[in-house]
């Protein structure tokens, strides 16, 4: 059976362990919002973070998967990625980067950022949430 991975999302048929933590990561609120109402359900938490600051705050508690804004260091979404991966807390969460280019995977961000998955801001809910549930063990 073939089908489009936006048209229907992957439920799991049983939660196995405690429930996912997903950090999205944005300056802007909207977005934020916009994956919460996404993602977040019995299975997966979300926690905001407006920053890379405040995402390390937030760090004290186990992050399985986080949503990187690349708009977040517009000069330079490489350098933010970079410093995140290098910390410890971080170092093994899978990523998925929200980027505002017509082609996500092109040389200029894979050929300095290796995320688990890029994805453009234009992105259908069902698509996030099967990437959420495939990064996350579900």
């Amino acid at each position: 059976m073939t089908g489009s991975v936006t048209s229907q999302p992957h439920v799991p048929v049983e939660t196995k362990g405690k429930r996912k933590t997903v950090a999205v990561v944005a300056e802007q609120w909207h977005l934020r919002s916009l994956v919460r109402a996404a993602v977040e359900n019995k299975r997966t938490k979300v926690v905001e973070a407006s920053s890379l600051e405040e995402l390390r705050s937030i760090a004290v508690e186990q992050i399985d998967l986080v949503i990187l804004d690349a708009g977040l260091a517009q000069d330079d979404p490489a350098l933010a990625y970079d410093h995140l991966k290098r910390n410890p807390a971080f170092r093994d969460v899978p990523f998925i980067l929200l980027t505002d280019r017509a082609a996500p995977n092109e040389a200029t961000l894979s050929g300095l950022i290796h995320p688990d998955r890029t994805l453009h801001k234009h992105f259908s809910p069902f698509e996030l949430l099967n990437l959420v549930y495939t990064l996350t063990g579900y």
